[in-house]
């Protein structure tokens, strides 16, 4: 694949400054050398969003994960900043992008009581969900079974609580909670 038309297919216009691009090579040179196709959903990614793509995650393979997900395509077009924030903390092997809710995983305060190997090894792993009461705080067995029409990710629900946790100002305790019976 060329550089031209891997622009092309993204939806964004050549220019000399991108074509002379290092980072942008290096992407070329990986989707070659690995035999990625990079197929054109018809999803653009705006010129704004992808320089910060290209100029600020670290690695050439979530550069390529990003783009070869549409959903995290339409993030990036709408929150770039926290979408490569959040995928330069975390592996992308280990979690993914949620949405705009997914931002609590980046917050300086969440960061201050929760690891990132706990984020991703613990928290979009576990069955459990972080339920806030009235009165106290619990874990629970997720009671949405997979293979029913009302299945919810416990991540999704935990997610929730977290930010709900935040709010309330009881994010620490909920954390720590979390961290003892997950």
């Amino acid at each position: 694949m060329e550089t031209k038309e891997f622009l092309s297919i993204i939806g964004i216009i050549p220019t000399k400054e991108l074509l002379d691009n290092s980072k942008l090579k290096q992407i070329i040179n990986y989707i070659n050398e690995n035999d990625i196709v990079i197929f054109d959903t018809g999803i653009y990614i705006k010129k704004e969003a992808f320089e910060i793509l290209l100029n600020d995650v670290n690695s050439v393979e979530t550069i390529i994960k990003i783009l070869s997900t549409d959903a995290d395509v339409m993030c990036l077009n709408r929150d770039a900043k926290n979408i490569t924030k959040f995928y330069n903390l975390y592996n992308f092997k280990f979690v993914e992008w949620l949405g705009k809710n997914t931002e609590i995983l980046i917050d300086e305060e969440y960061l201050k009581y929760a690891t990132k190997e706990w984020t991703e090894n613990v928290l979009f792993n576990s069955n459990k969900i972080i339920h806030i009461g009235k009165e106290r705080v619990t874990i629970r067995e997720n009671p949405h079974k997979k293979d029913t029409s009302n299945y919810i990710a416990p991540i999704e629900l935990n997610i929730e609580s977290l930010i709900q946790a935040k709010q309330k100002g009881i994010l620490k305790e909920v954390l720590q909670k979390a961290t003892q019976a997950m």
